[in-house]
């Protein structure tokens, strides 16, 4: 599903639209010299428009479809780390409600290496994991998952209370996507 939106500048780019229809009826030459002065006059104001919402309510509102707020997650449990020492690091697959894998597990390792780097806890590369629901057992009490909110496999075993959720990290948009949980 797409959404349309009117931005700023389509009232201008409509407006000189039907000016150029106005004076298409004016001579060939002169009118395209009418054309061109109009579309370089109101290029500072469609740079403009572009330029201000870049900086504002974009960041919101594509934050979800470029990663959402894995730099706040992932930081959470270097910080989760350094207060509790927890034995080991999990990440659960992030999927849909409907079990679909969500594109951003192809980076994790990426992200997760970048962030104990520019935190220098490299130490905890060592203790992190992928999480497997069937070897629960084997996962040592106070240890961390990552997992998002909607993923049936975490969300059934917090249901049973073999996990627990110790956190839900906020996106921009203050929506909940990653949370953090505890065995």
């Amino acid at each position: 599903m797409t959404q349309a939106r009117i931005t700023r500048s389509s009232v201008p780019l409509v407006a000189l639209g039907a000016g150029a229809l106005l004076v298409g009826r004016a001579d060939r030459v002169k009118q395209w010299k009418i054309v061109a002065v109009c579309l370089l006059a109101l290029m500072p104001l469609q740079f403009w428009s572009f330029w201000s919402d870049y900086f504002s309510d974009y960041r919101v509102r594509s934050a979800v479809w470029l990663g959402g707020n894995i730099r706040g997650a992932l930081e959470e449990l270097i910080d989760r780390d350094a207060r509790e020492h927890a034995p080991r690091v999990y990440f659960s697959l992030l999927q849909t409600a409907g079990g679909q894998a969500d594109g951003r597990n192809q980076y994790m390792d990426e992200y997760w290496t970048f962030y104990l780097i520019k935190h220098g806890r490299q130490d905890l590369l060592a203790r992190t994991a992928p999480f497997h629901a069937e070897n629960l057992q084997a996962v040592p009490p106070g240890s961390l998952v990552l997992a998002n909110l909607d993923d049936p496999v975490t969300g059934a075993l917090v249901k049973k209370g073999e996990l627990k959720p110790v956190t839900t990290i906020s996106e921009l948009d203050q929506s909940k996507f990653f949370v953090v949980l505890q065995r």
